[in-house]
């Protein structure tokens, strides 16, 4: 029910109207609302009181998602908080996160722990377009599951470790990359992931950082010949191997 009605808010907020039609209304002057909230109500061509009622329902709809782990309640929260009230919007989803960190550490069961780790990959996504090294560093905060849920827990979280990373990378550009790079390369450390390696060695050259990218293909080619292959590690190998292929071109 408190997923519903978070859900039916949102759903509102995002259809707000676009500019609005001369005549039928025009941002509303008044001496004692704040520059932001005039600033924003002009850049979102809504008036003030309007902007103040969407924001009044953003926050219902944030104080009820903290009744569900639904991520997809958590996908949408940012970009609202973000377009209504971008000054706060930080500090917004710092707490939320806070919240879903706390809410997941006693999890009752692997499903419950997936549902609070990909509605926080959700909210850092959101807040690394404002502030990706802070992202980065509140994810390295993100609990392990408990160890009575097993190995598919911790599957789980190695696998939205990785999401994490490799969608900060992409939003970086290539700027403010350092993060991501780091987490991928923690994570390399951890398990060997093949087609990771390809694409961190891949990023590593394209970021200037060769030596590196070169150490990250030897040291998976030697891991490669040192274990004992099954059908699985020897098809992502050659994953690997296509990957470095293309996009390394041989020294001239």
């Amino acid at each position: 029910m408190h997923c519903f009605r978070a859900f039916t808010i949102l759903f509102c907020i995002v259809c707000l109207p676009g500019p609005v039609v001369p005549g039928q209304g025009r941002v509303v002057e008044i001496a004692s609302q704040g520059k932001d909230l005039k600033r924003t109500a002009s850049r979102l061509r809504i008036g003030v009181e309007q902007l103040k009622n969407a924001r009044d329902a953003l926050q219902e709809a944030t104080d009820l998602a903290r009744h569900s782990l639904e991520p997809s309640v958590f996908s949408q929260l940012p970009q609202g908080w973000i377009r209504l009230n971008r000054a706060k919007s930080p500090s917004v989803l710092e707490d939320l996160f806070g919240w879903l960190r706390v809410s997941v550490r006693n999890a009752p069961d692997a499903q419950a722990y997936q549902r609070g780790s990909s509605a926080a990959r959700s909210l850092l996504s959101s807040l690394a377009t404002l502030d990706s090294e802070r992202a980065a560093a509140l994810w390295r905060q993100w609990p392990d599951p408990p160890a009575s849920l097993g190995d598919s827990a911790r599957e789980i979280k190695e696998q939205i470790d990785k999401q994490f990373a490799e969608q900060l990378l992409m939003q970086s550009g290539g700027d403010n990359a350092e993060e991501a790079l780091a987490m991928m390369k923690e994570q390399a450390s951890r398990r060997l992931d093949y087609s990771r390696n390809a694409r961190l060695a891949a990023q590593l050259n394209q970021s200037g950082k060769k030596a590196e990218a070169l150490r990250m293909v030897d040291q998976s080619i030697a891991a490669f010949q040192q274990q004992n292959a099954d059908p699985r590690s020897i098809s992502s190998y050659f994953g690997f191997v296509r990957c470095v292929r293309r996009n390394w071109r041989k020294p001239q």
